[in-house]
């Protein structure tokens, strides 16, 4: 069966690419970008099979040119944050010869964007690996009769039910608002000058592609743009796996998306056998059933050599001997099909049992992959508490040894073999409360040792300080006497010599 994609996206230049960029990467070639001086070289790309430029027919045909066509639009765009380019990206049915791929591929551009004014730059793309799909590159604005950008959209005056202008009317003051000139303002609205942007226009798209691949199809391979939903089936959707995941698996390990789409598929496989064999019973019994109502409505009509249901009516309405081989041939029959219904509906009993074991695995997986996120989730939390106390605690003995100049050695958060969790963190919390114990002690002897200190220094400067000063003093004023006294003997002994 044939694989449904169409997915429809914008190329803005807020996300920092450039039209001209895309275009060289998608087609494979080198492009200059006049814009920024940038020249995109592709032309090592592997995978590119076909491009092609599609133009309506008032576009200027220089625009044929992809270089020439993304440097007009990146130059008519001002803004920065400018949508510059539509793409749309569908996957081709592989089924198909290159020449259908190319020519489904240029019906829908041809049938749904250039026949409405839009120019088209598309390139088709298969690396070999079962993915051929193609890149479908369109301009958001239109073209004028004379060959120049129409513009994205315009604004026009808002209009009443009697075709009058509308005023725009202060709150403030109740009356009609004016401008920088004193000139009245009037309400305006934006108006698009097609419908390219409407949302309904991505399911007209989205149902074409698959109306086009239909007809190249057979009805075994026949798509369907509509979810599973929308289809009212019963299946469940895959999801989108993404190259990371492919490139896991490539390399030798599981993806979580590769292996849910991989479950998803066969449960999708197993429904879809066994609604198979239930059409197929329903298919049997209409059959059977029309078969038996034309010999029923035969019998009744008169025809009664033509109804045998078992040789026992064959001879109660005593048929020859023809009647009753047909009959026995018919039993037959009848017993073959009663077989062929029983083994379907045995292995119709086994699908749904491997269906509900399949189901089941998968409940069992999400409850342990829930279980596990529950256990990740509280270990965090407690991982986060733990932290959390702990600097708290690293915050008070830091402010204790700032305060007291003490200094202390924190515990080893290394985990010891076979011990939990809750044994680390107690042993942990042990050792910080015996630092911070340390610390204390260690500050308060810091702190007696500064008080011992300083008044051993006070004491010493009162000694040796001021008290020396004072016995200096006494000295030299001792010494003064003393000399004094020696010179008042002297000056007596001068005296009693003259009177002598």
């Amino acid at each position: 069966m044939s694989i449904y994609h169409c997915s429809i996206k914008i190329i803005s230049r807020s996300d920092g690419k450039s039209a001209v960029a895309s275009s060289a990467y998608r087609s494979g070639e080198k492009l200059m970008d006049d814009r920024t001086g940038l020249v995109h070289d592709f032309t090592k790309k592997r995978g590119v099979v076909f491009t092609e430029v599609a133009l309506p027919a008032h576009a200027p045909p220089e625009y044929a040119d992809r270089n020439v066509l993304w440097n007009a639009v990146e130059k008519a765009e001002k803004k920065s944050n400018a949508q510059l380019a539509r793409e749309i990206e569908v996957a081709l049915p592989k089924e198909l010869s290159r020449e259908c791929q190319i020519e489904i591929v240029r019906r829908y551009v041809q049938d749904n964007f250039v026949s409405v004014g839009m120019c088209a730059d598309w390139a088709l793309h298969d690396k070999g690996d079962g993915n051929p799909h193609a890149h479908i590159m369109l301009t958001m604005r239109g073209i004028k009769p004379d060959g120049t950008w129409a513009q994205k959209e315009k604004k026009i005056y808002a209009l009443d039910e009697d075709g009058n202008r509308i005023p725009l009317i202060d709150p403030a003051t109740g009356e009609q608002k004016l401008g920088k000139r004193n000139e009245k303002l009037w309400k305006r609205i934006t108006v698009e000058p097609n419908d390219w942007n409407e949302h309904s226009k991505a399911e007209i798209w989205r149902k074409s592609w698959a109306d086009i691949c239909n007809e190249y199809l057979s009805l075994e391979q026949q798509i369907d743009h509509r979810s599973y939903k929308r289809q009212e089936l019963d299946l469940e959707p895959t999801i989108h796996e993404g190259y990371r995941a492919r490139k896991m698996e490539k390399a030798g390990f599981v993806s979580n998306r590769c292996e849910y789409n991989r479950i998803v598929k066969a449960i999708n496989s197993l429904k879809t056998k066994w609604l198979q064999t239930v059409r197929e019973l329903q298919q049997t019994i209409i059959e059977k059933g029309r078969f038996l109502y034309e010999r029923i409505a035969g019998y009744l009509g008169g025809n009664h050599e033509d109804f045998f249901l078992t040789g026992r009516d064959a001879g109660h309405h005593g048929g020859t001997a023809e009647g009753v081989g047909f009959s026995s041939e018919y039993d037959s029959e009848a017993g073959r099909i009663a077989e062929e219904i029983e083994r379907r509906e045995c292995q119709a009993v086994g699908r749904e049992s491997g269906i509900s074991r399949t189901e089941s695995a998968i409940a069992n997986t999400e409850s342990a992959i829930a279980e596990i996120m529950q256990r990740v989730k509280e270990k965090a939390r407690e991982r986060d508490e733990r932290i959390r106390k702990l600097k708290e605690r690293r915050r008070l003995v830091e402010s204790v040894g700032d305060t007291y100049g003490g200094e202390r050695n924190l515990p080893s958060s290394d985990k010891s073999v076979g011990e939990s969790d809750t044994d680390a963190f107690i042993r942990q919390a042990k050792a910080e409360i015996a630092d911070t114990i340390h610390a204390i002690n260690s500050g308060r002897n810091s702190a007696r040792e500064s008080e011992l200190e300083r008044s051993y220094r006070q004491s010493s400067r009162e000694r040796f300080g001021t008290g020396g000063e004072r016995e200096v003093e006494k000295g030299k004023s001792a010494g003064a006497g003393r000399e004094r006294e020696g010179s008042e003997n002297l000056r007596r002994s001068r005296e009693k010599g003259r009177e002598r």
